[in-house]
């Protein structure tokens, strides 16, 4: 039988389940079309709600206000009698004590969460390291502290643990299988997991590397000690609070979260310039890389000469010792036992404030640094400051037994981070090794801008970087990459004005 030919009217009939489905589908393209309109409407507004933000500035008058009820805080809560007794015991070290006490305080209540946008959340931790020369009072501080600390009931239910630690294995600071006489690890017969021996950094709430040198030297082993203690450093609990370990013979990798804080203390050290760059775990702490003067030498020498114990001041010691552990615990249990945050009515003028902050630091590298192997390193640490300062803030707004954040709780954490701020980049500028290769291309680089300026000022930006790409032989965009890192900081070595370049001087 002949197939019967379709007409064009024939070809292009549907079925009424077709035209059901093209219905549906038309509908559901116009919510989504509606929807999408909605979420860019909703866009747009956060938008120039943020952009409003990112504008707003502190007026003098606050400014001045602020500033001084932050110093309020330093003076008058639990912050300061702890000043009062570790500075009788460890002398000249005020900012490595202050940061001291936000250790302390944050392993106390290091369950809380802090919540940002969408998931993602900080905890109430902080992390402290020291390097300072031998001598200088830094193990005075750390062993009052350890003292103070064991057995110490947290508002958890629980005792401190504190453990002091010299030389750092893998094996020691995580979890690992128990073998068995096959040598295979144990199963646990009721729950047919793996049994593990906790390691430190699961058992220990305070974890002290009396010398972190280690921690902060270049190898393989040394390598994987880092990336463990970077896990320590992410939100307890959180998806990347976790190190896994895969041994011989084990089944499955072991698994270790850790709630630790940890403290490492060092004299200075050779080179640390690829810790500083590239791991990123001196960032995530609040680091205090100190040059101890001569002068700031003679004042710790005087004090503790001068520093004698008799039964009477041994006594008052303990006293003072006594009143300041119960103010921080006054402030730790209202911290435990209320929500601590910042209250919605203040979103908007906190977040202005905290930008405000963080581009301070921004502002002064960009200002003051002109070797950008230097820069590098201190936008690194900067990037890190929001959450320093968020967690600071929040430990402050519990010192004054409030459940709101302030902004004066800001500014005492940005004053905090601006002193380590300035001895890092103290630090980094005299200490730190550069990377040779680097700066010979960035000192030729300057020699050849320099040269073809002093014998074209006021030449065209774009003529100046074809002629460096041309001699370079390097593309349009990395040469004008390497021109205009010649623009910024204190010594910078041309200007530019109207696309025209010229000499800085």
């Amino acid at each position: 039988m002949a197939r019967k030919n379709l007409t064009e009217a024939e070809w292009d009939f549907e079925t009424p389940q077709e035209i059901e489905d093209k219905v549906e589908y038309q509908k559901l393209f116009e919510a989504n079309e509606k929807h999408y309109k909605e979420l860019e409407k909703k866009k747009k507004a956060e938008d120039k709600r943020l952009d409003k933000i990112s504008k707003t500035k502190t007026t003098a008058k606050d400014a001045t206000r602020i500033e001084k009820e932050a110093e309020k805080i330093k003076q008058l809560t639990a912050v300061d009698l702890w000043m009062r007794v570790y500075g009788t015991v460890s002398f000249c070290n005020d900012t490595a004590i202050r940061a001291l006490f936000h250790v302390f305080f944050g392993q106390m209540l290091r369950e809380k969460k802090i919540y940002l946008q969408g998931n993602s959340f900080l905890d109430w931790r902080s992390h402290l390291n020291v390097i300072q020369s031998t001598g200088t009072g830094k193990g005075k501080f750390s062993n009052l502290f350890a003292d103070m600390l064991i057995g110490m009931l947290r508002p958890f239910g629980d005792y401190c643990k504190v453990e002091k630690i010299g030389r750092l294995t893998v094996e020691a600071l995580i979890n690992t299988a128990v073998i068995g006489r096959n040598g295979r690890p144990k199963i646990d017969p009721d729950t047919g997991n793996m049994v593990v021996k906790k390691g430190l950094l699961d058992d220990a709430h305070i974890v002290i590397l009396e010398e972190s040198r280690q921690l902060l030297k270049p190898g393989k082993e040394n390598e994987e000690i880092q990336e463990i203690f970077m896990t320590v450093c992410e939100p307890y609990k959180s998806n990347s609070n976790v190190y896994n370990k895969r041994l011989m013979n084990y089944i499955h990798p072991v698994e270790t979260r850790s709630g630790t804080s940890w403290i490492g203390t060092t004299r200075p050290l050779g080179k640390i310039r690829d810790v500083l760059a590239i791991s990123g775990l001196l960032q995530r702490t609040l680091f205090l890389p100190r040059e101890v003067d001569s002068a700031t030498r003679i004042e710790m020498n005087k004090k503790a000469a001068l520093a004698i114990a008799s039964k009477k001041k041994r006594g008052e010691f303990q006293n003072e010792l006594d009143n300041m552990l119960k103010e921080c615990k006054g402030a730790y249990q209202f911290a435990y036992e209320n929500d601590i945050t910042i209250l919605a009515e203040d979103e908007d003028e906190i977040a202005a404030f905290l930008w405000e902050k963080q581009s301070w630091f921004m502002s002064d590298i960009e200002e003051t640094i002109s070797d950008s192997d230097t820069k590098e390193i201190l936008h690194g640490f900067v990037s890190r400051y929001r959450d320093h300062m968020i967690v600071l803030a929040h430990h402050s707004a519990a010192m004054r037994r409030s459940i709101g954040v302030k902004k004066q709780d800001f500014e005492y954490a940005f004053v905090m981070m601006k002193e380590l701020y300035q001895a890092l980049k103290l630090w980094v500028e005299t200490k730190v090794e550069k990377d040779y290769s680097t700066v010979k291309e960035a000192e030729g680089m300057a020699e050849l801008v320099t040269t073809y300026v002093a014998a074209n000022e006021g030449c065209n930006y774009k003529d100046l970087v074809n002629y460096i790409s041309k001699k370079t032989r390097k593309t349009y965009s990395a040469s004008s990459y390497h021109v205009k890192k010649l623009l910024g900081g204190q010594h910078r070595l041309i200007r530019i004005k109207n696309k025209k370049v010229y000499l800085a001087n």
